[in-house]
């Protein structure tokens, strides 16, 4: 292999930035992906520069294969030596009595609080959990190959569920009618 020659980058992340979806590229660096004219799709890997493939307009939705070139991007690191604790319990004194800062404190509580956690719920899929339910997907399709997929009507497991929830009362109604 020459310094000149094209070699697929495995699992690079393909980002749309215009409506925030994400793929993964394959081990071969291949992949597919659907986006619209005008769309900005940027490339990401580690080690690698982010690039981005400008979408022209005009294509009038033609299919089209594109070659993203990316330029390895050199990462120095300062050296750094690791020493051990000579003992658990000065382990234990130092870090009871670490000096953490206010302002850190009151950032960490803030990413704590609930509402910052259902906010979490809302974002976009990132390339591995959109890989990730994309596989899932396909072998939900593989597995059920040539047949339907089954019910729940005929699962014993689904029918003791729900008989243990009307044991329960779960279906029960909470308010009376105003009838």
């Amino acid at each position: 292999m020459t310094s000149d020659s094209l070699v697929g980058i495995p699992y690079v992340t393909i980002y749309n930035r215009c409506d925030h979806r994400a793929t993964t590229a394959r081990e071969d660096g291949y992949f597919s992906f659907v986006a619209k004219e005008g769309d900005t799709i940027q490339f990401m890997a580690l080690g690698f520069l982010d690039s981005k493939y400008y979408i022209p307009k005009g294509m009038d939705g033609t299919q089209f294969s594109a070659i993203q070139l990316m330029t390895r991007q050199a990462l120095w690191i300062d050296t750094l030596f690791v020493y051990p604790y000579p003992t658990k319990e000065a382990f234990a004194r130092d870090f009871v009595h670490a000096a953490v800062p206010n302002d850190q404190i009151a950032v960490a509580q803030q990413n704590l609080e609930r509402e910052r956690w259902r906010s979490l719920d809302q974002l976009p899929m990132d390339g591995p959990e959109n890989y990730a339910y994309n596989r899932q997907q396909a072998l939900a399709q593989f597995y059920h190959a040539g047949q339907l997929p089954p019910q729940n009507i005929f699962n014993v497991m689904a029918w003791a569920k729900f008989i243990e929830a009307w044991k329960n009362g779960s279906f029960k109604r909470k308010t009376k009618p105003n009838w």
